[in-house]
């Protein structure tokens, strides 16, 4: 009688879960500030990456983050990507939140030169996911 109980609320709670929408794993991307804004002057793009992982129900495997300088036309420029690796499998019921501080070698004058419009960040893994961030370059003004 108590294992048919137990199998009865197992079940009632799987079933709430279910309806709740909390059983699928999902990867959430943010990236702090957004938007970017490059001031004349700057050399660099400095931002932060967290990655925040959802859900219960199911495993999930986190391989990359990746962040990218993208220009108008999409090109990316390989000499100006970070690269994390997270090699993680997460099992169910455990999540993440894993926050990193990204430096990405680009300067006012790369902004403007090379019309460089977005950062993307990319996570690869059994979810991938990707989030772009627009860059805005913004002049000093002088009086």
């Amino acid at each position: 009688m108590v294992i048919k109980r137990v199998a009865m609320a197992l079940t009632a709670i799987l079933l709430l879960l279910t309806l709740a929408g909390c059983t699928g794993r999902t990867v959430v991307i943010s990236w702090s500030p957004n938007p970017i804004v490059v001031n004349e002057g700057d050399t660099q793009i400095k931002g932060k990456v967290t990655i925040r992982t959802t859900g219960t129900l199911s495993s999930l495997r986190i391989d990359t983050v990746k962040a990218e300088v993208v220009d108008e036309d999409g090109n990316v420029d390989p000499d100006k990507t970070w690269t994390f690796k997270v090699n993680r499998t997460l099992p169910i019921f455990v999540n993440i939140d894993i926050t990193e501080e990204v430096t990405l070698n680009v300067s006012y004058d790369d902004v403007i030169d090379n019309d460089v419009s977005k950062v993307r960040i990319t996570v690869t893994g059994s979810d991938p996911g990707v989030l772009e961030v627009k860059v805005n370059a913004q002049a000093n003004n002088k009086t």
